[in-house]
């Protein structure tokens, strides 16, 4: 078992040299097992209540500053001019490493998966790429700001990969982020959330290997189960055989709950349900509100005053928002500029634009008789109301 220079990382090296090898025809078996326990960790930025200064000799902080090879960039001129806008604005560094995970789930798309990781300058003027490489803006934007962070390089159990970030808060540990669900799924919270659903294979980019003593390989990251062979000979061909096995996983996933100010949700945060569970919610309007609008995943769903997700297979939001009981055509200037009509599972049925003071009747040609949510656009707002068809 070596380590990785600058890194947490280890791997395992096996080798043979001349006269240690099995004859021709012959097989060497070298199996490794590991048990891996899943859990997620849910930062609560409320124990903040000091932000100590770095210990600049700490591996924490010397293996996570600077630059990273070709991936991570502190002193990109674009990365630069971005930081500056969002430290010119920030009170603390947690301050500034949320504006900067708020920046790149906004401001950059999720482009191109699977196609590895990409040097910071290309992602830059692509707008964007997969996880990995949305989370290498986010973790320059933190190095140009001396804050230690770095990739988390998962695989899941299913087989699917992904990336997050992390950073480094002295006296307090290491901080998951995730921009790409946040780019994703803006009313989630991925700022100090983690699902629990990732196998971590490596952390950090730019991985130094020693093949032989002296014999160095760099590679951009670990991230699966992965395994490397050379060989030199004169005679013979060496060929390998990767397996990979797996026994009773134990998966959980994340709801993240959030309400306006106006009212609130419970439990609220973010709750660990595990897979193919049931996780039910309650909206609680304040005095003198009532719920206007329940999103399921960024999803109209209606005003309700509970929900239930049944047979949880992966993480979910949920937000909701309340206002004062108003009728459709409270004001007369208050225009309405169109409807939206949604099946009560969020797809969008129909969608008109309007400019009138008054809704005077909803025409829903070609729709069966059922249940509906009628989504009113108006200049102060949105309301959405359920509505039912029959002949």
């Amino acid at each position: 078992m070596l380590n990785c220079p600058n890194s947490p990382d280890q791997y395992i090296r096996f080798y043979f040299t001349s006269g240690q090898l099995s004859g021709i025809g012959n097989v060497f078996d070298l199996t490794v097992s590991f048990d891996a326990i899943l859990h997620p960790v849910v930062f609560d930025f409320n124990q903040v209540s000091t932000i100590y200064p770095y210990n600049t000799t700490s591996p924490e902080y010397q293996q996570n500053i600077g630059a990273s090879g070709i991936y991570v960039v502190p002193d990109n001129a674009t990365i630069n001019a971005i930081a500056q806008s969002i430290w010119s604005t920030s009170s603390d560094i947690v301050d500034y490493a949320r504006k900067c995970y708020e920046y790149v789930a906004q401001n950059y798309d999720y482009l191109n998966p699977y196609t590895g990781l990409h040097p910071l300058a290309e992602i830059l003027a692509n707008g964007g790429g997969d996880c990995g490489n949305l989370t290498s803006i986010y973790v320059s934007l933190l190095r140009n700001k001396s804050i230690p962070s770095r990739h988390v390089v998962t695989i899941r159990p299913n087989g699917t990969y992904h990336v997050w970030a992390e950073f480094y808060l002295e006296n307090y540990g290491w901080i998951p982020v995730d921009v790409t669900y946040k780019q994703s799924d803006p009313y989630g919270n991925y700022f100090g959330n983690y699902d629990g659903n990732g196998i971590v294979v490596s952390k950090g980019v730019c991985l130094t290997l020693e093949r032989t003593p002296g014999d160095t390989y760099t590679c951009a990251f670990f991230q699966t189960y992965e395994w490397w062979y050379w060989y030199s000979s004169t005679c013979n061909n060496i060929t390998s055989q990767h397996i990979v096995t797996s026994s009773n996983p134990v998966l959980y996933h994340t709801i993240t709950a959030t309400a306006d100010d106006n009212g609130s949700i419970t439990p609220a945060g973010s709750i660990i349900v595990p897979h193919n569970s049931t996780q039910a919610f309650e909206m609680i309007p304040n005095d003198g509100y009532e719920v206007q609008e329940v999103y399921v995943d960024g999803n109209p769903f209606g005003s309700m005053t509970s929900y239930s997700f049944p047979n949880v297979t992966a993480s979910h939001t949920i937000h909701v928002s309340f206002a004062r009981p108003d009728a459709v055509n409270e004001s007369n200037d208050d225009k309405i500029l169109g409807i939206n009509v949604f099946s009560t599972t969020g797809q969008k049925l129909m969608s008109k634009t309007l400019n009138t003071d008054r809704l005077e009747s909803i025409h829903l040609d070609g729709l069966p008789d059922g249940i509906y949510l009628l989504q009113i656009i108006r200049e102060k707002g949105t309301i959405t109301k359920q509505i039912i068809k029959i002949h």
